[in-house]
C-alpha cells in the first residue's frame, strides 16, 4: 500500500535527478571568496608555475572534484606552468581523470604541466614538498620520467618559485598552513563545506586568497569561467530539494492547524 513517505520520496528522487540531467540554470551569487581565487588565477604572470594539490580521496569527489575540475579548467586557459600534487594514494588517478574531462586547450604534458607521484607523510609531505618538490617526489613523476628533464620544472626548486599554490582537501587545512604559511608563496584552497570555518582565521588574516565552500563553490567557480558542470547542477538539485522540504512544512502546518480550527476535516 502506497504511504505518503513513498510519495515523498519519489517526488525527493525526481526533483533530484531533472537537475543532474538537464540543469536549470537556478541563480547562483557568487561569495567574494570565490572570486578571490577567480581574479588571483586571471592575474597570474605568464609563464609562471602554479600549484594544484588533492588530499581526498574518491569518496569526497561529489563535492571535492567540481571544485578541482572547475580550477584546473580555469588554468589551463591561462598562460601558466601547472604543477599537479597528491598527499592521498588515490589523487595522481583523480588527476588523470579530471585530465581526460577537461579542455586542456592544447598545453602539452612535461612542458606546460607535470603530474608528481603520491607523496606520503601528511603534514611531513607538506613540509617535504614546501622545502625540496624535486625531492619530495624522489626525482620523477608520476610515470616515471625524472623531473629535472621535463621543461615544466625548470627553475622550480621550492614552493616559493610557485606563483599560487591551490589546495583541495576534506580536512582541516591546519596541516597546510602550519608547513607552507611560513613562505611567501600565495596561498588559495577549496574545502568541504564543513571544513570552512576552521579556515576562516587565516582568510580573515589574508593569508589565504581565495576559497571555494564546498558544492556551491564549485558552482560559483562553474558560473564565473562560463563552464557549467557537476557544480551547478548539484546546486540546482540542492535547491529543489529545499523547495520541496519547505513546501511539505508549510503544508503540514496549513493541514495541522486547519483541522484544529476545524476548516480541514
Amino acid at each position: 500500500m502506497v504511504q505518503a513517505r513513498h510519495v515523498i520520496y519519489l517526488a525527493l528522487t525526481i526533483l533530484v535527478a531533472i537537475p543532474l540531467v538537464a540543469p536549470l540554470g537556478l541563480p547562483v551569487q557568487v561569495s567574494a571568496y570565490t572570486k578571490e581565487m577567480y581574479d588571483a588565477v586571471e592575474a597570474l604572470p605568464p609563464g609562471r608555475p602554479v600549484g594544484v594539490s588533492i588530499s581526498w580521496g574518491s569518496a569526497n569527489w561529489p563535492e571535492c572534484g567540481p571544485q578541482a575540475t572547475a580550477v584546473l579548467e580555469h588554468l589551463f586557459k591561462r598562460p601558466v606552468r601547472l604543477l599537479l600534487a597528491s598527499w592521498v594514494v588515490e589523487g595522481p588517478m583523480l588527476f588523470e581523470r579530471i585530465l581526460n574531462e577537461i579542455d586542456k586547450a592544447g598545453k602539452r604534458y612535461g612542458e606546460d604541466y607535470v603530474l608528481l607521484p603520491f607523496i606520503p607523510g601528511g603534514e611531513t609531505a607538506f613540509a617535504a614538498y614546501a622545502a625540496d618538490i624535486v625531492g619530495a617526489s624522489g626525482g620523477v613523476d608520476y610515470y616515471g620520467k625524472s623531473l629535472r628533464e621535463l621543461s615544466a620544472m625548470k627553475d622550480i626548486r621550492n614552493i616559493d618559485d610557485l606563483s599560487y599554490q591551490i589546495f583541495t582537501t576534506n580536512t582541516s587545512i591546519d596541516g597546510e598552513m602550519r608547513q607552507w604559511g611560513k613562505y611567501k608563496v600565495k596561498l588559495g584552497c577549496g574545502l568541504l563545506a564543513g571544513a570552512v570555518p576552521g579556515a576562516m582565521p587565516y582568510i580573515v588574516a589574508g593569508r589565504i586568497i581565495g576559497m571555494l565552500n564546498g558544492i556551491r563553490g564549485a558552482a560559483e567557480y562553474e558560473l564565473l569561467i562560463k563552464k557549467p558542470g557537476l557544480g551547478l547542477k548539484s546546486t540546482d538539485a540542492v535547491s529543489l530539494s529545499h523547495v520541496l522540504a519547505l513546501s511539505l512544512v508549510i503544508g503540514g502546518n496549513i493541514v495541522y492547524f486547519g483541522r484544529r480550527k476545524g476548516w480541514i476535516p
